[in-house]
């Protein structure tokens, strides 16, 4: 029973980092795909050349296969809550963003506040 929730507990944050980092690259390959063209947001499809923005997809699907796998291993008790993580690598690489200020907020109320 414990290797078992350990190891859903392991492919969850697996799962969630990289979740999280492909969001960093799909918006680095828009970014990159918006100078060749026009955006995504005006309707442009120049993003689908890009590679680096295939490759964030590439990882939102392996992060996803993985939180699949990890519901088998744990509750979903264990697994659920660890999904946030996702939100907090997605704003590592950005340090003066406001999430800093709501992901502890938002952690505080999917996940502790419910038990008390």
């Amino acid at each position: 029973m414990y290797s078992s929730n350990l190891k859903g507990f392991i492919l969850a944050v697996v799962s969630s980092a990289f979740i999280g980092s492909s969001f960093i690259i799909k918006k680095k390959g828009l970014i990159r795909a918006s100078v060749n063209g026009p955006a995504a947001s005006v309707g442009g499809y120049g993003y689908l050349k890009e590679s680096l923005w295939w490759i964030g997809m590439v990882t939102m699907v392996i992060g996803e296969m993985a939180n699949l796998v990890a519901y088998v291993y744990a509750p979903a008790v264990l697994v659920t809550p660890l999904g946030a993580l996702s939100i907090i690598v997605r704003y590592i690489p950005f340090p003066n963003s406001i999430a800093y200020l709501i992901v502890p907020m938002f952690l505080y109320v999917s996940i502790v506040k419910p038990y008390f």
